[in-house]
């Protein structure tokens, strides 16, 4: 129902180097200046926005309130925040960091403007629950199940980033192919995804 304005993506799973905030001050410094030229932070850098962010009681606010729009549907910032499961098992995140983080992302969710999307394992469900603000989007129904993609659907996410990228697999001497070798094994093991993700970051590293 609404247009995407700009959009911004965030992996907690690759959070360490800096502090969540700062790297969530980054993704939305993405959105700083659009072609019109107006900038939603002025010149502030994503370890300065990160710590407003960060504080209890931040002197921040989402800023783009006020931009006019007067198009016929809204356009809405998208913020997609991959493998939330990070909340609570990585160790660059301290439990009381999870909590503000979350109320940060509640901020920008309901500010109107803001499209969060949060993206987490279904092994990690049950913890979702230990954060109030997340157990209350589970209650509002905010969130959307996926089913295991089919034998079809994991033969497509192997193939297709392959081949818009111009890249092949290659055959061992028997005459197998490398990608009906990883759709075969991935479609026996229904947890097999994380797995098959890494595998194919690996092969995509090592290419030649």
């Amino acid at each position: 129902p609404c247009r995407c304005r700009a959009w911004s993506k965030l992996d907690l799973a690759e959070v360490g180097v800096v502090d969540c905030f700062t790297a969530l001050g980054s993704c939305l410094l993405d959105w700083q200046e659009d072609e019109m030229g107006f900038e939603l932070f002025g010149h502030i850098s994503a370890q300065q926005l990160g710590q407003q962010l960060q504080r209890e009681q931040p002197d921040w606010a989402w800023p783009g309130s006020d931009i006019a729009n007067h198009s016929q549907r809204p356009e809405r910032f998208v913020l997609f925040i991959d493998r939330l499961e990070a909340l609570f098992h990585s160790e660059a995140i301290l439990p009381e960091q999870a909590e503000r983080f979350v109320a940060i992302l509640a901020t920008l969710a309901s500010c109107g403007q803001v499209l969060v999307i949060l993206a987490c394992r279904n092994d990690f469900y049950p913890q979702l629950g230990q954060i109030p603000l997340l157990r209350a989007a589970q209650q509002a129904q905010a969130q959307y199940d996926l089913a295991p993609p089919n034998g079809a659907e994991i033969a497509q996410r192997i193939r297709l980033p392959a081949a818009a990228a111009g890249l092949h697999f290659d055959s061992d001497r028997g005459g197998a192919r490398l990608d009906d070798v990883l759709c075969q094994d991935a479609r026996h093991s229904p947890d097999a995804l994380p797995l098959l993700q890494y595998t194919l970051h690996e092969l995509y590293r090592s290419r030649s």
